[in-house]
């Protein structure tokens, strides 16, 4: 993600967007699984805050699009056991 985020808001520079206007959005739920996602919203922090591989260093406002996922709904649903 980091990397992609990188790579995109380099582009955007190239293109004339300012860095400070630019808000950094994961897709969650956008071809990831829900372990995917899960690791994303853990490690949120770390991605804002550290270097990407292509050398962009991120302290920009995330977007966090995370209503009506199917992963959210998932990890609070309750899972019978065979006893119940």
């Amino acid at each position: 993600v980091s990397t992609f985020w990188a790579e995109r808001a380099n582009l955007a520079q190239a293109a004339g967007v300012w860095r400070w206007n630019m808000v950094l959005d994961p897709g969650i739920g956008f071809a990831k699984n829900s372990d995917h996602n899960f690791e994303i919203v853990q490690r949120l922090d770390y991605l804002n805050r550290s270097p990407a591989a292509a050398g962009y260093r991120f302290s920009n406002p995330i977007l966090f699009g995370g209503s009506r996922k199917r992963f959210v709904r998932g990890a609070f649903e309750h899972q019978p056991t065979r006893e119940e």
